[in-house]
């Protein structure tokens, strides 16, 4: 099976997400997949680019900047119609949220193709972003879209899929799969201090 995954970023990239998305991504080409990723290249890069991140192609669009946390990457529908065609995946695997997602439905070539959505949180509109609640009823309807397309949903707990209102409609089609990092993934904590002594031994 060919899977692409379609992301927001990608390591070295910091962030939740985006190592879960690289652990897994590995975790199928070591049972025998053929993986590949399109995500944005990091703020600020006005060129695409093409790389391999510990075994793994990456496609990584221009990203001028970000609007409210959102990739801006006009190219990005353009690109993901290229490596869809060169790549030919069986499977997309799209990591939300994110709004370049949105234009899987909208591209001939992609939008046929079998989609998993791995839907890692909602929108956070009760925190403190007044932006981000006055956004939500624009990037609602695309959400909804992806969602209606969507054959199958990936939530990582059953309370979180039972508390996100974003997925209400689309329950029968969630199935619960909790994260998980490799062994290899695991910082183990650092040695204690022991009493009395500075970690700056020269104070």
């Amino acid at each position: 099976m060919r899977v692409l995954h379609i992301g927001k970023f990608y390591p070295p990239v910091p962030g939740g997400i985006e190592s879960f998305t690289a652990e897994l991504a590995r975790a199928q080409r070591d049972a025998g997949m053929t993986v590949q990723a399109l995500v944005h290249a990091p703020p600020g890069t006005f060129r695409t680019r093409a790389r391999v991140h510990e075994g793994i192609p990456v496609e990584e669009t221009a990203c001028w900047g970000q609007l409210f946390y959102a990739p801006v990457s006009p190219t990005f529908p353009v690109v993901m119609a290229r490596v869809v065609r060169e790549f030919q995946p069986d499977l997309l695997h799209i990591h939300v949220p994110n709004t370049s997602g949105f234009f899987v439905p909208l591209v001939p070539g992609v939008r046929r193709l079998p989609r998993v959505i791995h839907w890692h949180a909602d929108i956070p509109l009760d925190g403190g972003s007044r932006a981000l609640r006055l956004a939500y009823p624009l990037y609602q309807p695309w959400e909804r879209q992806l969602l209606a397309g969507a054959d199958a949903v990936i939530a990582t707990s059953s309370a979180y899929a039972d508390a996100s209102a974003a997925l209400t409609p689309w329950r029968k089609k969630v199935t619960i799969i909790p994260l998980c990092l490799a062994e290899r993934a695991v910082t183990p904590p650092a040695a204690p201090l022991r009493a009395g002594r500075q970690e700056n031994s020269g104070c």
